[in-house]
């Protein structure tokens, strides 16, 4: 598989909307993110690193 960046700000603009107000309205996300998948067909994969806690 391929890394591909996250999309949050593209994905809100193809509804012509801020990713701010994208973030706070379930429909518009579900709408903003369907739009980028069928504009981009990306694989919906995101990691991130495992956190290690440090003693002090």
């Amino acid at each position: 598989m391929r890394p591909i960046p996250a999309i949050y700000e593209y994905a809100a603009a193809l509804l012509g909307v801020t990713p701010w107000a994208a973030s706070r309205d379930a429909e518009l996300l579900y709408r903003a993110h369907a739009a980028a998948f069928q504009r981009f067909g990306h694989a919906s994969v995101v990691t991130r690193r495992k956190r290690t806690s440090r003693p002090c």
